[in-house]
């Protein structure tokens, strides 16, 4: 369904590549349900390659579907976007977007990402209940072996 909206709005420019991006979400926490049994566990186990696909948009998009189907319509598609979008990435506290490699992740969570220790320091306050909750998430996954440290 993911391939066939991204093939489909090279067409008609419906929003495929946004439906896409959802349908990839949901893919990642199905995998990791199956796997871990445990929906918190999926949900943080997903986050980052969900965070990746919401904020680098068409070029993630069809990374994921292009890796995951056995024919080879979205490899072309996939090579253009790779050589005319850059990786990208959201800050959490400025939401600005960034070149993925320059993003500093939380050490608490492991899951948000942002663009200095400055503005991270700024976004804790917001941050601070998410990155608690997603802390013993980390930790559940490291104890029952899903996350290697």
């Amino acid at each position: 369904m993911g391939t066939n909206d991204i093939l489909r709005d090279k067409i008609d420019r419906r929003m495929g590549t946004d439906n896409a991006c959802i349908l990839a979400c949901s893919v990642l926490i199905l995998e990791n349900y199956a796997e871990t049994n445990d929906v918190n566990a999926s949900l943080y186990l997903a986050y980052p390659k969900k965070r990746d696909i919401d904020d680098g948009g068409e070029r993630e998009a069809l990374r994921f579907f292009s890796k995951r189907i056995s024919c080879t319509c979205l490899d072309s598609l996939y090579a253009q976007a790779k050589s005319e979008q850059r990786k990208v990435g959201r800050c959490y506290g400025c939401e600005m977007t960034f070149k993925r490699s320059t993003f500093e992740v939380c050490n608490g969570c492991r899951i948000c990402q942002y663009c200095s220790k400055d503005c991270q320091r700024q976004h804790w306050s917001l941050h601070k209940g998410d990155c608690d909750s997603w802390s013993k998430c980390r930790a559940w996954c490291i104890q029952y072996g899903f996350i290697l440290e």
